[in-house]
């Protein structure tokens, strides 16, 4: 991923589209806490008042205002509490978005290094430490200047003391103590954020290969490993906790040392009589009202560090170009029709590839791609068969990839399934019309699927490993595209199996078979064999042709 500035990351997520609503959402966020002090003003003084034993005549007005100022706070409060959370989600939503979008972008070499554990962290633990800085840190934090600015001006036009010392203890209790707090708590919020994504790193790779650690014996150890990494981040954010209580504590000493002196100082000016005792209660309990969002301002800094470490994740991998990876990058292609415009074949110019960080390199001469002719591309392990099969279906050609990919199915060892029913992963409805067909072709007995339909877990953990690639085959099959390859499809199912399936697959007309294999099981149906060492083309003919004429298919037979 391209390495970015964490300051200009955050500031580039921050300043974007969906700005509107939280600005609305700010300022409903800042009259409600008005209104809630208006609302701990005129209670104060209908309480104060009162005892004088006036008319009721004379405290209506303070009493229909509290009523007004108490609806008025609810409704505000929840106006606020909507807009702020519609906008941030809206915001994510989009971000997530563009996270979907710079994976489309990135080409086939690049998806095959994508670490997808690190894919997930940006679409979970990055988006929700964004999530909970827009609602719990900028929301606040912005509030809280606007509170103290007009709170200032508006006690200033009351009494100019009372003014100068909100003046001085609302920034101390709220951006001073927090800055505190993020200075003796920096390394320690760093620490806690990078222990928390190795915990969930090794936690999923803990549930991932479950079955692979039990089998090799390492099941204990993995997992004495990962509750090591729990008790460590466990620790790590006791010791915040506890800063987060001592911030706490502090900040309430602070405001309470205020009131304090606003008291003393009311105390005064009502023995010197400039100011009538009335409204002593007044604005002791409205400037104690006025911090109604100090608490949320503490961690604002430590939310900040942690936002940009996560910023600087997201905008480095979006901005990551999505150029083709490889050194060498040359195989054109064209896509020939016959008289009734229906595809023909795929010509392929002579095939030159090679990674961008390895030596390996693909030599392929000229060839042709018929309908309704099946090949095999076989050749010893790492000999370069499955990079020419993802080379044939455009796989690591950014620009002709959406060209060449619709005309191919791709079955491989790696077949994904999701957590769902087996119908829903071949990405049909029940009442599909190939589906009966497309299961007896891949070995699965369609009355016995289609009637239970079983859930298969989590990528077809229900299933066994043969079960799982004829599922796949199956899927490619209900795909019906031109072109079928089977790479190493067969590796899970026993040779009798693969026969039959093989068998069940020539026997069609409506797809032009490549197989691509090791295992030279069933090659005398195959029309035309190329066979491949060290990424080059070493012969080509048919299975009797071969077995005359090349050394290495024989001793790949003998094996």
């Amino acid at each position: 991923m391209k390495t970015v500035n964490p300051l200009k990351a955050l500031y580039s997520l921050l300043f974007i589209k969906h700005r509107k609503p939280l600005i609305y959402a700010t300022f409903f966020s800042v009259l409600t806490v008005l209104f809630s002090t208006g609302l701990m003003a005129f209670s104060a003084y209908i309480i104060s008042f009162s005892a004088l034993m006036p008319s009721i005549a004379e405290i209506m007005l303070a009493i229909t205002i509290v009523r007004f100022l108490g609806i008025g706070r609810a409704v505000f409060r929840y106006v606020e509490r909507l807009l702020s959370h519609n906008a941030v989600f809206l915001y994510l939503s989009q971000l997530r978005i563009k996270l979907y979008q710079s994976v489309s972008r990135l080409s086939g070499e690049m998806i095959t290094n994508l670490n997808r554990k690190n894919a997930f962290h940006l679409l979970t633990l990055d988006i929700e430490t964004l999530q909970d800085y827009f609602l719990r840190g900028i929301l606040p934090l912005l509030s809280s200047i606007l509170i103290w600015l007009i709170a200032t001006v508006g006690l200033w036009q009351l009494h100019k003391i009372q003014a100068l010392l909100f003046f001085v203890f609302y920034p101390i209790s709220t951006i001073g103590v927090a800055w505190i707090i993020n200075r003796i708590t920096k390394s320690t919020s760093h620490q806690f954020t990078m222990a928390k994504k190795v915990y969930h790193s090794d936690f999923s790779s803990y549930v991932d290969f479950h079955s692979l650690l039990k089998w090799h014996g390492t099941k204990l150890a993995k997992r004495n490993a990962v509750n090591k990494q729990a008790q460590q981040t466990e620790q790590i954010c006791t010791a915040m906790n506890q800063v987060n209580i001592i911030s706490s504590n502090l900040q309430q000493i602070l405001i309470n040392l205020h009131i304090l002196i606003l008291i003393i100082v009311g105390i005064i000016l009502i023995q010197n009589k400039a100011l009538d005792g009335v409204w002593l209660a007044t604005f002791v309990l409205a400037t104690f009202s006025l911090y109604e969002a100090a608490p949320t301002v503490l961690n604002f800094f430590i939310k900040t560090d942690a936002c940009v470490v996560s910023a600087a994740n997201i905008v480095s991998f979006t901005s990551s170009e999505p150029n083709p990876p490889s050194a060498s990058n040359n195989h054109a292609f064209k896509i020939l029709r016959d008289e009734e415009d229906q595809l023909s074949s795929i010509h392929y110019d002579t095939i030159d590839f090679n990674y961008k960080h390895s030596d390996f390199k693909i030599n392929f001469p000229s060839f042709t791609l018929e309908t309704g002719k099946h090949i095999a591309i076989v050749g010893p392990s790492g000999s370069g068969k499955s990079t020419l099969a993802a080379l044939l279906c455009g796989f690591y050609d950014e620009a002709n990839y959406h060209d060449l990919a619709e005309y191919f199915s791709v079955v491989n060892q790696d077949i994904y399934l999701f957590n769902d029913r087996f119908i829903s992963n071949l990405f049909v409805k029940e009442d599909h019309p190939d589906l009966n067909m497309s299961l007896e072709r891949s070995g699965l007995d369609p009355v016995f699927w289609t009637d239970t339909n079983p859930w298969i877990g989590e990528d077809g953990v229900r299933l066994s490993g043969g079960q799982r690639q004829r599922l796949g085959l199956a899927r490619a099959l209900l795909r019906d595209k031109p072109f079928l390859i089977l790479d190493e499809a067969f590796s899970g199912l026993e040779r009798e199996k693969e026969n039959e399936i093989m068998h069940n697959l020539l026997e069609s007309t409506n797809h032009t078979l490549i197989w691509i294999t090791h295992r030279l099981t069933g090659m005398e149906q195959m029309k035309d064999i190329y066979v491949m060492d060290q990424g080059n083309l070493v012969s080509r003919g048919t299975h009797e042709h071969l077995l005359r004429t090349c050394p290495l298919y024989q001793s790949m037979l003998n094996k």
